[in-house]
């Protein structure tokens, strides 16, 4: 049972909170509409499902929350912990069904 599952919207989202910036704002800096900005942080697309467009408004908001590219948003996803197996443990090495860090809001 994996707790919380983060996604990069979630990234997004802190990362525009730590810089101080509304969906407004953040928007207007990266030159996409605010309506994108709170898509992206509540449905968080997966990495898999990315179109070269997706990957332009994402590098365009990492460029302004001062990342290199969107590809540096996907790093900073936490990846989920399973309270039951804790990562390094002998049960999580056996569990065999490793959960993404990329996994969508349950």
């Amino acid at each position: 049972m994996v707790v919380r599952a983060w996604h990069v919207g979630d990234v997004i989202r802190k990362m525009r909170e730590q810089n101080k910036l509304t969906a407004t704002s953040l928007a207007a800096k990266a030159g996409v509409k605010r309506s994108v900005v709170l898509k992206l942080e509540h449905d968080g697309p997966e990495v898999e499902g990315m179109t070269p467009h997706g990957w332009q408004v994402l590098d365009r908001l990492a460029a302004v929350l001062g990342l290199a590219n969107g590809a540096a948003l996907y790093k900073l996803v936490p990846e989920a912990v399973d309270p039951v197996r804790p990562r390094g443990s002998v049960a999580a090495a056996n569990a065999g069904n490793r959960v993404l860090p990329f996994s969508r809001k349950r």
